[in-house]
């Protein structure tokens, strides 16, 4: 359903929409119609601004990442969009650059001499959309039409390679980085 300028016409006979019935039969030229019957018509615009809306998915506050394999995580990237949209993904922090950094919770600071060999994969191509690896730069993960009332929801999976030569951290300290989902309408 095309939401950005829908048109209805409204032509009745039906008691119901009393001002517009009082609307109408105060504009029209004779007056002489009986009680409740409507003569004439009226149409109505709705007018709706082009929008996206996009909520990311939830945080992975606990991911046991096991060595020599590629570790998977999955959530729901949610989008509502008015028109043809895309959505990108990126590391906007220069401290991680797209890999899972030393970080400690008790100070909240990074040790950027500790993190993952490998980047952050992230995919929604089992929706039709792209793997990239997480990198400063915005990359497309998926793109579509204008969604249904409620939008649509897109799998993200989050793939980790962790090798035998990443370092294990000790209890108080994890990696982390923030991932930026960004929403954009295609014009």
């Amino acid at each position: 359903m095309n939401r950005k300028n829908r048109k209805s016409s409204i032509t009745t006979s039906a008691p119901g929409i009393l001002f517009l019935l009082a609307l109408l039969l105060a504009a029209s030229p004779s007056g002489g119609q009986a009680p409740g019957q409507l003569c004439g018509s009226a149409t109505v615009w709705d007018e709706v601004p082009d929008f996206i809306s996009i909520t990311a998915p939830a945080d992975i506050e606990v991911w046991t990442l096991a060595p020599g394999i590629v570790n998977l995580r999955s959530g729901t990237l949610k989008v509502d969009a008015s028109g043809p949209w895309t959505a990108t993904v990126r590391d906007e922090d220069p401290r991680t650059s797209g890999r899972l950094t030393k970080y400690d919770g008790g100070t909240g600071t990074y040790d950027t001499d500790v993190k993952l060999h490998s980047p952050l994969v992230i995919s929604a191509s089992s929706d039709g959309g792209n793997e990239v690896v997480l990198s400063p730069v915005g990359q497309e993960i998926i793109s579509g039409v204008a969604t249904a009332e409620g939008g649509r929801d897109v799998r993200i999976d989050f793939k980790q390679p962790v090798g035998w030569n990443d370092l294990g951290l000790e209890n108080g300290s994890s990696y982390r980085l923030v991932v930026t989902f960004t929403g954009s309408l295609i014009v």
